[in-house]
């Protein structure tokens, strides 16, 4: 990309004792893209997080936000950053726009009408003026997102945004951080859990391992990426996965009256004509193309997504 960088850390670095939780991450993030960040559980994202956003202090390593070194013009930096990490924390006592109405105070040459307009953008018109202690889990975090947008920050960063959320909450709240991204050119940073909502709508992935970032692909690199997996519909199966073992010398896996194998492209052909001659039927030979969840897996050795 050939525009400036919203966020740009460099040798980010977190140590506490003799464990190293984040190890000299470097991470790019430009105007207008949704960056997805993901790691199995304990792998360093919200430390990472808190660190860009100034809620944990730096072993080593420099951020900048907007031009802005995060260290030297703190003030100026963050101004520019809205965000939810974990939880967002309100006043339950207060209803939705109080709380706003609270924020809003703090936020310089910003309209009151802003108010309305980050509550209509995240859905919120109707239960605004209950109290927040009424709320649902996905309703705080609706009023969260509502409040970091408040001054219309060119950073945008959010921690599982989507915890909470029914089906259609997660769609919307995906709708909604598409078009900040595409029509408002904000930069949006999001950590979630959800790898089929993150292949929807990331632009980049970056996965995090034992705090070491492994991998910053383009989604479209991992949906393209070639996979040397293929799947053959056959009959009689049960005879084609027999004949196919032997003549593979490599495991064959049987699901229903498909076979799934992994193979060199090269040999596709000469799987397909040993099979014709053995007499067996066959309807497809495809490639299985991998989903993000599928990269994910491969690239992290199995663990589990926080």
């Amino acid at each position: 990309m050939s525009q400036k960088p919203v966020l740009h850390a460099q040798g980010l670095t977190k140590v506490i004792g003799n464990k190293k939780l984040v190890n000299n991450i470097d991470l790019t993030i430009y105007p207008g893209e949704i960056f997805g960040f993901l790691g199995p559980n304990g792998a360093g994202k919200t430390t990472t997080i808190r660190m860009l956003v100034g809620l944990a202090d730096m072993t080593a390593g420099k951020v900048t936000i907007a031009g802005y070194d995060l260290e030297k013009h703190f003030e100026k930096a963050i101004s520019h950053v809205g965000g939810i990490v974990e939880n967002p924390e309100m006043y339950k006592f207060l209803t939705g726009y109080q709380n706003l109405i609270h924020y809003w105070r703090m936020c310089k040459g910003v309209p009151k009408s802003r108010i309305d307009e980050v509550v209509n953008q995240v859905g919120l018109e109707k239960r605004i003026h209950d109290k927040v202690k009424t709320y649902s889990l996905g309703m705080r975090q609706r009023l969260g997102i509502a409040q970091a947008l408040l001054h219309s920050p060119s950073l945008l960063i959010l921690d599982e945004p989507t915890n909470g959320l029914d089906p259609k909450g997660v769609k919307e709240m995906r709708e909604h951080l598409l078009q900040l991204a595409r029509e408002e050119n904000m930069a949006v940073l999001v950590s979630s859990h959800q790898l089929a909502e993150m292949e929807l709508m990331c632009d980049r992935i970056g996965i995090i391992q034992n705090g070491s970032l492994i991998g910053v692909k383009e989604m479209r690199e991992f949906r393209d990426e070639p996979t040397r997996k293929i799947r053959i519909i056959a009959d009689p199966i049960q005879k084609a996965h027999q004949l196919l073992q032997q003549f593979l010398n490599t495991p064959v896996e049987q699901q229903d009256h498909a076979l799934i194998m992994e193979v060199e492209h090269e040999k596709i052909p000469d799987i397909n004509h040993f099979l014709v001659n053995e007499n067996i039927k066959i309807y497809a030979i495809m490639h299985i193309n991998q989903t993000l969840e599928d990269r994910f897996l491969e690239m992290t050795g199995g663990n589990s997504i926080a």
